[in-house]
This record gives structure tokens, C-alpha cells and sequence, in this order.
């Protein structure tokens, strides 16, 4: 087992959820959403306090599944800001980024069955991720 499932498994576990807004309300990170024009969101630590920042223009799947990949980097890093998630950077193979869309995909496909017949993007399609991520499945 990798290092981004041990985590996922153990923030499941911790906060008795895989739904990144309870988790993110329980780990008491400020959650704003404002016109981000391309830009999906963003982490940031402030003075100890933690801060994810989404588009208020996504829909809901899409917010689920950004929130989801700043709470990655939230947990995984949490004293390191990371720039801005573009709709370009899904695909990104920086390390910090890639962790980040794991951390997302396993966290909302968690609880998630994946039957015998299923696709792998009508199992995404399920769970609310996008179509890039189908190689952390």
C-alpha cells in the first residue's frame, strides 16, 4: 500500500467519512468560494489556519472533486501552499499535484463498488470524478 492510500485510509477512518466538506468542517479548514475565472481552487495555511478556496462558477461534482484534491493537499502537506488548480493542471505530473488527484479519486470512490461490467469512466461517472483520473483506478 502506497503512501496517498495509507492517508486516504486513515482520513476515512479519523473522520468516520469520505465526503471532503465534512471532513474539511471537522479538521475546522475555512472552505470560501468566489469567481475564480479559470482557476478551480486553491490551498493555503495562514497563521496556523488552514484555507481552501474553490470556484463558485463549478458544479457541484466538480467542487466535490476540487474540494477533495485541496484537502489532499491539506493533509498531505499541510504547511505548503500550493498554486492554482487549473482545469489544464488535472493531467499534471508534478508530484504534489499527482498525490492531490489520487487523494481525490480514492477519497470519493471510496464506499463506491465497481462491478464486473462497469467501465472504468462509468465507475468515475459514478463517483462524481473526472475521466483523467481513471489511473488511480
Amino acid at each position: 500500500m502506497d503512501y496517498v492510500t495509507r492517508c486516504v485510509d486513515k482520513t476515512i477512518k479519523k473522520y468516520q467519512s469520505s465526503d471532503p466538506f465534512d471532513i474539511a468542517n471537522q479538521k475546522k479548514i475555512v472552505i470560501n468560494e468566489c469567481p475564480l475565472g479559470e482557476t478551480l481552487g486553491f490551498y493555503m495555511m495562514r497563521r496556523r489556519t488552514q484555507f481552501i478556496t474553490l470556484n463558485i462558477d463549478m458544479n457541484s461534482h466538480e467542487k466535490n472533486f476540487v474540494c477533495a484534491h485541496e484537502l489532499g493537499h491539506a493533509i498531505e502537506y499541510p504547511e505548503c501552499n500550493t498554486s492554482f488548480l487549473r482545469k489544464t493542471t488535472l493531467t499534471s505530473i508534478s508530484k504534489i499535484e499527482v498525490q492531490a488527484n489520487k487523494f481525490a479519486t480514492l477519497l470519493l470512490a471510496h464506499g463506491h463498488k465497481f462491478e464486473p461490467r462497469m467501465t472504468k469512466r462509468h465507475f468515475l461517472q459514478l463517483c462524481g470524478i473526472p475521466y483523467e483520473m481513471e489511473r488511480f483506478i
